[in-house]
């Protein structure tokens, strides 16, 4: 949830489906699940109110998107 503290370990930018990572697209960094298709990978958020994003591996991984690490822990202020 927007607010939360993550820790990321950026030595795992390997792709293991379901799990969660720290990813950059352009300047913007986003905590997402990240899937496989082919050719792409899938970038899905928790809130469903947010839509998926797909990002295609020939052209956009590497230049404009990439995995930061995965999140291994978060936390929750209690509000």
């Amino acid at each position: 949830k927007d607010g939360d503290t993550v820790l990321i370990d950026r030595s795992q930018t390997e792709i293991y489906i379901g799990k969660i990572y720290a990813v950059s697209i352009g300047k913007e960094v986003m905590v997402r699940y990240v899937e496989r298709a082919p050719r792409r990978i899938i970038l899905r958020c928790a809130n469903k109110t947010w839509s998926d994003i797909g990002v295609d591996l020939d052209k956009d991984f590497g230049e404009q998107a990439g995995i930061i690490g995965r999140v291994v822990w978060w936390c929750r202020d209690v509000k």
